[in-house]
């Protein structure tokens, strides 16, 4: 049962607290910022999936290695499609890519 504050915020509670998830040792977090700071506004659906694989593949200096192929096959992508999704992260800074290597970067600066 969801409990209300007076002030309408809302308190979070699981639906099933059976089924509550647990973080691996190995887990890769997506940086809240991407919503926050509005930068997943101005992607695309092919660089939203592009940008979250390889945070979930990457290791802890945002370093991943996949070929384009396994890429493709993972996504569903075109090799035009991850052509333009990546070059247009590269664009924007979100990540380098030097073949076969992607280093994601810090988040960019919010634009205005």
């Amino acid at each position: 049962m969801q409990q209300y504050r007076t002030d309408h915020t809302i308190t979070k509670q699981p639906v099933d607290p059976q089924r509550v998830r647990a973080m691996p040792a190995q887990f890769g977090a997506v940086d809240r910022r991407l919503v926050y700071q509005k930068h997943i506004r101005r992607m695309s659906a092919e660089q939203i999936a592009l940008y979250v694989f390889l945070q979930c593949v990457s290791d802890a200096q945002g370093l991943s290695f996949y070929s384009d192929e396994r890429v493709c096959e993972e996504l569903h992508f075109t090799h035009d499609e991850l052509w333009e999704a990546r070059e247009a992260l590269v664009q924007d800074a979100f990540l380098l890519y030097r073949r076969p290597i992607y280093q994601l970067l810090n988040l960019p600066m919010p634009r205005e």
